[in-house]
């Protein structure tokens, strides 16, 4: 009995010892998964978060590309580097060459340890909204004195007649040539019962009219080359020819000429936030024709008065109206697009030309210009 006991707990013994090292066996082998597993989840992880960076990468990237397109629409012959600036947590990079007309941007950026680039060919110029158009109103336009319009003419409102109202072919001032059209807003028409209305174009019904949009007063706050706080008025000369597209910004009144004769020398736009009164002959020193003075008005009830002639190029741009009500100018060279237009009852003849010019070369901050992507393509950064 005592010898079968002993085999007895011999066979026991070593039941125990297979036990045993099978524990060992399965708890080495839980370890050796679990491990795999945890390896495995890491670096989906790590690949899960390089691919977020590097997206995110790419997103601020693209917002550099539309930081350089607003700047080119400002300065569209602008050469250089923008950058870096920083996007949420990451920053870009923004290279920029233009001709004022075809352009280049180059944008990187950058998202922690990822980087990626885009290569963008743009077309940069005057929008579709200021094309040939010499006048735009949004509301009706009276010819209360005999009225001659060179170019097409936008009415969001009836064309009543009172005296003469001329819509002509564009004058012969550069190489464009536009066929003095007139178009009339949906449910608008013409006033005419004494014949007095000649148009050498063509006239359009229905047509869905609006005015050019104008940029936010932050925007010109940020894109600003001069910011002038309060009323402003400029006599003598102003001097743009040193700086390339000069945008001077004035939050309130601005009067052009004062006590004496206002004469621009260069390119640039003045913007104000109040009223724009030119109170005295206003002309160009040597009148070429590539120099132009945009004049945008850009607070909701803002107005442009013409209190004597003016011979600047370019767009006269005002949220609320434009009176040539108190003493008649001979003759405006550039586009008028205003939410009403105010004529003086006199037997003055007056002008509106539109110099091609304006609309092939815009200055800066003109209502309507675009830099339109052509191409779009990632590239090495």
């Amino acid at each position: 009995m005592k010898r079968r006991f002993k085999i007895l707990a011999a066979a026991h013994d070593d039941e125990r010892g297979v036990v045993f090292l099978i524990a060992i066996f399965a708890v080495a082998l839980v370890f050796l998964l679990g491990s795999a597993v945890v390896g495995a989840t890491t670096g989906d992880l790590s690949i899960a978060h390089n691919a977020r960076r590097g997206e995110a990468a790419l997103n601020v990237a693209e917002a550099g590309l539309e930081y350089a397109r607003h700047y080119l629409t400002i300065y569209p012959y602008y050469n250089g580097t923008l950058g870096p600036k920083t996007v949420g947590e990451g920053s870009f990079t923004a290279t920029v060459t233009s001709d004022g007309r075809n352009a280049t941007v180059r944008s990187t950026g950058t998202a922690g340890t990822a980087r990626r680039a885009i290569e963008v060919k743009l077309l940069v110029g005057q929008g579709t909204n200021l094309n040939n158009k010499a006048l735009i109103v949004n509301a009706q336009l009276t010819s209360f004195s005999k009225l001659f319009i060179y170019g097409d003419v936008y009415v969001n409102g009836d064309v009543v007649t009172d005296k003469d109202l001329n819509i002509v072919d564009m004058a012969p001032t550069g190489p464009v040539n536009g066929q003095g059209d007139l178009f009339i807003g949906v449910g608008h028409t013409i006033i005419d019962p004494g014949n007095k209305l000649s148009v050498d174009g063509s006239i359009f019904y229905n047509q869905d009219i609006a005015l050019p949009p104008m940029p936010s007063l932050d925007y010109y706050r940020t894109y600003a080359t001069s910011r002038l706080t309060g009323p402003q008025t400029f006599e003598g000369v102003l001097d743009l020819t040193l700086a390339q597209n000069r945008l001077i910004l004035v939050e309130g009144d601005v009067h052009l000429g004062g006590g004496s004769a206002f004469t621009v020398k260069g390119r640039g736009t003045i913007v104000a936030t109040g009223d724009i009164w030119i109170d005295n002959k206003s002309y160009y020193d040597t009148g070429p024709s590539v120099d132009k003075l945009n004049i945008l008005g850009i607070g909701a009830t803002s107005r442009l008065v013409f209190n004597t002639a003016s011979q600047f190029v370019g767009v006269y741009r005002v949220q609320g109206d434009v009176d040539c009500s108190r003493s008649q100018p001979s003759s405006i060279q550039g586009a008028i697009i205003a939410s009403s237009y105010t004529m003086g009852n006199t037997n003055d003849s007056f002008k509106i030309y539109l110099d091609p010019y304006a609309a092939a070369s815009p200055t800066a901050g003109t209502p309507g210009n675009q830099a339109k992507i052509l191409s779009w393509q990632e590239t090495a950064p």
